[in-house]
Parts: C-alpha cells; sequence; structure tokens
C-alpha cells in the first residue's frame, strides 16, 4: 500500500504540472516556438512546485505558481491581456479545486475513519485528480468556445478581482474556521467552496456576454459604415451619369471643334483639347481597381477623397482576389488603412498613398504606404491598440487585426525614411 501512495504521490506533482501545460495548449495561441522551448517551459513550472515546498507558506505558493504559469504563458503559448486573464484565473481555480479536495479529505477523515489511512488517502488522490482533470477539460471547452474582445483595462481588472477574491474567501476560511469544521463537519464548506465556483464560471460567462454585446455593437456601427460607403457609391454613379449627359449631348460640337483644329493646321491646340476632354471623361467614370465590388466602392470614395486634397494614388493591384473575406472586414480593414493614410499624406507636401498586392507560396501579401511628417530615422512601430501620432498609428488598427484573425492574418506596420507601411499577410490554404 506505501508503494501505491508513493506512486500517487508521483503522478499527482506530474498532474500539476502537465494540467496547466494541457490548458495552455488546448486553448487559442499565437506564440509557437521551438519545441526546446516546451521543454524549457515545463522545466519552470516544476521548478516553480519544488520551489513552494520550501516557504510552506500556502499564499506564497499560490502567488509564486500563479506569477511563474502566467509568465510561461506569456512566453510560449499566448501573449496579450485577455489570454493573461485566462491564465490567472484558470491556475486560480486549480488551487480552489485542490481546497476542494483537500476539504474532502477532511470529510473523508471524519466520517470513514474505518478505512484506514492508507485507503482513505489513496481515495484523496483519486477525487483530486477526478476534480483536476474535469476542471481542466471544463475551462478549456469554456475559453475555446467564449473568448472575450473590447474589455477595457478597468473592466479586466476587476475580472481579476473574483478569482484572486474567491481563493482568499477559501484560504481564509480553511485557517479560521477549522474548529467549526470539526464540531459540524465539512459539508458546509464544500458547498461554499462548489458555489464560488460557480459564480466564477458565471462570471467568466457573464462578461463574455457583455463583451459579445459590445461586438455586435461595433458590427452595427461598421455595417452603417459601409451602407454610408454603398451610399455615396451609388450617389456619385448617379451624378456622374447626369453629368455624362451632359456631355455627350455637347460631344458632337466638341468633336467639330477639335476637327477644325487640326484642319486649320493648329495641331497643338487640337492635341490640348482632345487631352482635356480625355481627362473629363476620365472624371466622369467609376475607376474599376480591383473585381471585388466592396472594395472598388472603399477605394473609389476614399482616393476620391485623397486626390481633392492633391493627394496622389499609386495603385498596383491588379489581379487580386480577396473574395474570401467578408464584405463587413473588408470595410473594417481597408477603410481604416486608408483613413489613416489619408490622415498622415494631406500633411506632407509630396502625399501619396500607394497599394501593391503580391501572391507568393500560397500568401497574399497587400502594401498601403504613404509618407508621414516629422519623422526621423527607421522603426519599427508598437503593437496596434496604442495611438502615438508620429507614425500615425491610430486606434482603428486594432480592428484591423480584429478582422482579419477570422482569416489567420496578420498585420504588421513599420516606418522607414518617412514612409509608413502596413503589410497585411492573408494564408489562402485558409480562403
Amino acid at each position: 500500500m506505501p508503494i501505491i501512495v508513493a506512486a500517487l504521490s508521483v503522478l499527482d506533482l506530474v498532474l500539476i504540472v502537465a494540467l496547466p501545460v494541457l490548458f495552455a495548449f488546448k486553448t487559442p495561441r499565437n506564440r509557437h516556438p521551438a519545441k526546446i522551448f516546451y521543454v524549457l517551459a515545463i522545466g519552470l513550472l516544476l521548478a516553480g512546485v519544488f520551489a513552494t515546498v520550501i516557504f510552506h507558506n500556502d499564499f506564497i505558493s499560490i502567488g509564486l505558481l500563479t506569477g511563474i504559469y502566467a509568465l510561461v504563458s506569456q512566453m510560449f503559448f499566448c501573449r496579450g491581456r485577455i489570454p493573461l486573464f485566462y491564465q490567472v484565473v484558470y491556475i486560480t481555480l486549480l488551487f480552489i479545486i485542490q481546497l476542494m479536495a483537500v476539504t474532502i479529505g477532511g470529510f473523508l477523515i471524519q466520517n470513514f475513519y474505518f478505512l484506514g489511512a492508507y485507503w482513505i488517502q489513496t481515495l484523496i488522490f483519486i477525487i483530486k485528480f477526478a476534480l483536476e482533470t474535469v476542471y481542466t477539460l471544463l475551462i478549456i471547452q469554456v475559453v475555446r468556445v467564449r473568448s472575450m474582445s473590447d474589455v477595457s483595462k478597468r473592466q479586466l481588472s476587476g475580472l481579476f478581482l473574483i478569482p484572486i477574491f474567491s481563493l482568499f474567501s477559501m484560504m481564509t476560511m480553511l485557517i479560521t474556521g477549522s474548529g467549526f469544521y470539526n464540531r459540524y463537519g465539512y459539508g458546509i464548506l464544500i458547498l461554499h467552496i462548489a458555489l464560488t465556483l460557480g459564480v466564477n464560471f458565471y462570471c467568466l460567462y457573464l462578461y463574455y456576454d457583455i463583451s459579445r454585446n459590445q461586438e455586435m455593437k461595433r458590427e452595427l456601427a461598421f455595417a452603417r459604415r459601409q451602407n454610408e460607403i454603398v451610399y455615396k457609391y451609388y450617389a456619385a454613379m448617379e451624378q456622374r451619369i447626369q453629368n455624362s449627359r451632359k456631355v455627350i449631348h455637347d460631344m458632337r460640337n466638341h468633336i467639330y471643334a477639335i476637327q477644325q483644329l487640326y484642319e486649320s493646321g493648329d495641331v497643338q491646340k487640337g492635341s490640348q483639347y482632345a487631352k482635356d476632354m480625355g481627362e473629363l471623361l476620365d472624371r466622369l467614370g467609376l475607376k474599376s481597381y480591383t473585381s471585388n465590388r466592396m472594395l472598388n466602392m472603399i477605394l473609389n470614395d476614399k482616393l476620391f477623397r485623397a486626390a481633392s486634397m492633391g493627394i496622389e494614388e499609386r495603385i498596383f493591384i491588379d489581379g487580386m482576389n480577396i473574395d474570401f473575406i467578408r464584405d463587413m472586414d473588408i470595410t473594417t480593414i481597408f477603410s481604416n488603412l486608408l483613413d489613416n493614410a489619408i490622415d498622415a499624406a494631406k500633411e506632407t507636401e509630396h502625399g501619396f498613398i500607394e497599394i501593391k498586392s503580391a501572391c507568393f507560396n500560397d500568401m497574399l501579401t497587400i502594401y498601403i504606404k504613404n509618407p508621414v511628417k516629422d519623422v526621423s530615422g527607421d522603426r519599427l512601430l508598437p503593437e496596434p491598440g496604442t495611438s502615438t501620432k508620429p507614425g500615425h498609428e491610430g486606434l482603428g488598427l486594432s480592428n484591423v487585426v480584429r478582422a482579419m484573425e477570422s482569416y489567420h492574418g496578420e498585420l504588421s506596420v513599420s516606418q522607414k525614411k518617412g514612409i509608413f507601411c502596413a503589410s497585411l499577410l492573408f494564408p489562402l490554404s485558409n480562403a
């Protein structure tokens, strides 16, 4: 029997490292380092577990392991504020699960002492393993199905308080209420822990719904913005049709005037007249930049505004196919980037907007470049989500990143010699 207990103790050590690693692997990830780093991550977690033996203090042990697990997860699995929240919640609730196992152990010792110490210890281990495993598999499903976005720092801070307070409450109850539980039993404490876990899961669900509501509001705003672009597009088309009728009505006179200039030998004036007529006809028509209807509308709308400010357009996107992207996401991505580009380019002496696309190895890359004012040196700009005027990195970039996530796309922004470049990368294998 002692051998079985020793084996279960070793298994307990393995699970306390394996289950958190499983949670990190099975939930959404944005970090994919070499395999050797995963060995390092497991080593760090093991070191943290062994370090807790030195302190013999539950609060220090919990704080140390939570810090190590959050650091390892951010470095090797998933980086960001929302992932950090899930990581801290998972490891904190795992400690509460372990407290529940300890409490159930006290209940077994109090009521089933006749089974013997070894059998009760074995039963406690089995219950502990079952609770930890079921909890881990359950929260993996919760995190994979329910991902939160648009949560402010203040809201996120409030989210952290719930599991931390729950753990503190459980610990203090165990420390200060031992006499009460020895007298009246551990059933009320087990119920308290179970209800606390239920409240934590409900709060996760509640904050997800709040986040989802905010996301729906954002999508509605994007839909209104998209409808506005479509309206402007067709309004411009109608206006140009009216203007075309006027020009066509006078076309016979224009042709006659050009013919008379050539016949009189004034070739230079005839050529200029014909050139002016060509430019007039070009202005009457809406340009077809790409085969995608929505992107074509956006480009006509944004580049027409840019041209009115004297900003030059340089478009090289022949053959680019983005039909795999939803119209709403196309609006989010290109409207934000082009608005940023226009706002930056209009502040420069020789403003321009350059759009290029290229396909290579089943990857579609789109570059949007524009000059920026009063910037020296080359630098890689910070991640989207912060606003720095020199790099013209508006908050809209965070919306661009969010819209691209559905297509496994990546956005990178950089600045070189006064030129800002937003690079969009889409894997066509997922299209």
